[in-house]
């Protein structure tokens, strides 16, 4: 009974985790304002996620200003600020934006709509109650205080501006002004930012050229902004402290389990543990029958490889016989199924025949079975005619080929950023082209070319390049076998027309 509360806890504990982590603000809108309404003076900030190869935003704001948005470094996010001007008429507006990519191209959208609120003009005025009588007019065109009776306070009434202030007497109009920045100050004064805010956007609405009340206006705005960037961080900071203590129970209810879970099975043995590599590898040799791994480096060294295609029976004895020799005794390591792929997509080239014999029995062995089966080879020929390595430092030129790739054919990618990283690469794995810049760091693109051709003869290789030496070129082109060249900058149809041309008709690419 114990066993199962800890499991049930645990499963619970680890599902709760990823809830408290996904609040609202980690997440970021497509291309939206952070805030559904403004006032005159706010400042609208714009998040867009714009796709991987955009090099250049811009936004047309509702007043027609333009402003360029800035990328965030290592994200496909952008980011603007925008300032509402302070007479801007109230309404539902939304920003044109403008998107440049890499090959040139402009496109163009629009933001989710935002909405601008109007100004509420805030009087202080402290009258007795037979001068607001005579001062009807002025009442009628701004909110006044209620009067306090004795021993009540004051009430304090905010209603909508209907008038521009241009209606106001002059007089009206600066005691109006001097009243608010008054009342702001003090607010200021006390640490009340949000409440000052008011007073001081009603003082820029009356005079848009005060000096004192645009100062303050923006000190107060910063100050709301600074304690709403505290109160992020503290609700962040409640965040990670909530995961951390989740996290630790997690672990506790783990610990528990296991601890229970040993004393029951005390006496009975322990769970089985899982083999290792070498231990896999003994294991199979034990299967098959055979006293060392016929296909490693050495074994391949001392053995005579037919450079002519052989048919499907020849093919099939040349891989019995070479077993044969390499483990002392002749023992059926794959199945005939398996044997009849494998020369078929070979086309019957005993060399290219054994690197696919050595990539499967590899798969065999690490998956903990016996004879190579049909299905581990068809593995590897849908791995060898997908997947395609880019060689190149510049991160942008790696994301935009695999961008092209990837949209344009469905290919699968991997990258590399220097010479000694690409050999590494395709001596581990299999590919099915390369694409190979001649400028990359350690090794450059010609001598990677010599080093693959040692191994791969039949792998093609472009080079995609702008500052290639045209001598170079041509002698790795006669010498190399080099398969092609795209010069930058290129465009998606060259890359995806050299892909195509080169895997078309290949039944299976050497490695």
């Amino acid at each position: 009974m114990i066993e199962k509360i800890c499991v049930i806890m645990f499963l619970f504990l680890l599902c709760a985790t990823p809830i408290a982590l996904s609040q609202q603000d980690f997440q970021i809108p497509r291309a939206q304002t952070l805030l559904t309404e403004y006032l005159p003076g706010d400042f609208v900030h714009l998040t867009v996620q714009a796709p991987l190869d955009t090099v250049q935003l811009s936004a047309v704001m509702p007043d027609g200003k333009s402003i360029d948005l800035v990328q965030a470094r290592g994200s496909n996010v952008w980011h603007g600020l925008w300032q509402v001007p302070i007479n801007f008429k109230k309404g539902s507006y939304s920003a044109e934006l403008n998107a440049v990519d890499t090959v040139g191209e402009v496109f163009s959208g629009q933001t989710d709509p935002f909405t601008i609120g109007e100004i509420a003009i805030i009087s202080l005025t402290r009258k007795e109650t037979g001068e607001a009588e005579r001062e009807v007019s002025l009442a009628q065109k701004i909110a006044v205080e209620t009067p306090a009776k004795p021993g009540e306070p004051e009430q304090k009434v905010v209603e909508k501006f209907e008038l521009p202030p241009g209606a106001l007497k002059p007089q009206e109009k600066k005691a109006l002004l001097e009243r608010n920045l008054l009342r702001g100050k003090a607010m200021f004064a006390e640490g009340k930012f949000s409440e000052a805010v008011p007073y001081f956007r009603v003082a820029l609405y009356l005079e848009p050229a005060n000096k004192e009340a645009g100062k303050y206006f923006l000190d107060s705005q910063m100050q709301v902004k600074e304690e709403d960037r505290r109160q992020t961080i503290y609700n962040r900071l409640i965040a990670v402290g909530l995961v951390a203590v989740l996290f630790f129970l997690a672990v506790l209810s783990f610990l528990i389990y296991r601890i229970s879970y040993a004393t029951k099975v005390k006496g009975e043995g322990l769970p089985e543990i899982p083999k290792t590599l070498p231990e896999k590898e003994q294991s199979w040799y034990q299967k098959v029958n055979c006293k060392k791994y016929p296909f490693s480096e050495d074994v391949l060294k001392k053995t005579y490889i037919p450079d002519k295609p052989l048919g499907t029976e020849g093919l099939r004895e040349f891989i019995k016989k070479h077993i044969e020799d390499a483990c002392s005794r002749m023992e059926d390591v794959f199945t005939d199924a398996a044997l009849d792929l494998i020369g078929e997509y070979s086309r019957g080239k005993a060399r290219d025949a054994l690197r696919i014999c050595d990539w499967a029995a590899r798969q065999t062995i690490n998956r903990d079975g016996g004879k190579v089966t049909a299905e581990i080879v068809r593995e590897y020929a849908s791995l060898a005619f997908r997947k395609i390595l880019i060689v190149d430092d510049e991160d942008v030129v790696c994301k935009t080929i695999e961008v092209i790739l990837k949209n344009g054919g469905g290919y699968e990618t991997d990258f590399a950023a220097d010479g000694e990283e690409a050999l590494e690469k395709i001596n581990e794995n299999v590919y099915g082209l390369i694409l190979l810049d001649i400028l990359i760091p350690k090794i450059d693109g010609y001598e990677v070319l010599k080093k693959i051709r040692e191994k791969h003869p039949d792998l093609p290789v472009i080079f995609i390049s702008g500052k290639g030496e045209a001598g170079k070129i041509m002698e790795s082109l006669s010498n190399d076998r080099l398969t092609g060249l795209i010069e930058k900058p290129f465009t998606p149809e060259k890359i995806l027309d050299a892909v195509a041309n080169n895997l078309a008709g290949r039944k299976i690419c050497s490695f």
